[in-house]
């Protein structure tokens, strides 16, 4: 499977799937008020919360790699 049939078949399965469309809806409500916060900051303090935040979702790469890894084997 190349890389672009995978990614509509990712497309697909998060269109469908309960658990992820639960999830965007969270971040999706949870935005409006990010954003109104953001713009009570510093740029410096902004740049901050950003860096962290990037951080923590660097961590999913290699735990959904690890997954899927394990997935692969079992």
């Amino acid at each position: 499977m190349d890389r672009d049939e995978l990614w509509i078949h990712l497309v697909l399965r998060m269109e469908l799937d309960p658990d992820y469309q639960q999830a965007l809806q969270n971040l999706k409500d949870a935005e409006p008020a990010y954003l109104a916060l953001l713009e009570t900051m510093t740029p410096e303090n902004r740049e901050i919360l950003e860096r962290y935040i990037a951080a923590s979702e660097a961590l999913d790469d290699p735990l959904i790699f690890m997954a899927y890894q394990i997935g692969k084997t079992m």
